[in-house]
């Protein structure tokens, strides 16, 4: 119990970091130059792409509990099948 709201914790606490640092990238963004904003530009075209990696790990990850889950049913519903079959 004391380990989950250590977990939710801080899972809030990285939101509230990532947001507070999309905040701080916007700021700076608006206050730069044309030259500073060519290369946040790219610099937040990597992050997203980084992002975007790193999410899809996650999800991998992720979905490979359920999918061994839903391997499981499906050879427990096979064997069914095959035994009021015969």
């Amino acid at each position: 119990m004391v380990q989950e709201l250590i977990w939710e914790i801080l899972k809030i606490g990285f939101v509230a970091v990532g947001v507070l640092y999309v905040l701080e990238v916007l700021r700076v963004y608006g206050k730069s130059d044309e030259n500073c904003q060519r290369s946040l530009d790219r610099d937040v075209k990597r992050l997203l792409i980084r992002a975007g990696v790193v999410l899809t790990g996650v999800a991998v990850t992720l979905s490979r509990p359920v999918l061994n889950m839903l391997i499981e049913a499906s050879a427990d519903v096979g064997e069914w099948a095959l035994a009021r079959h015969n």
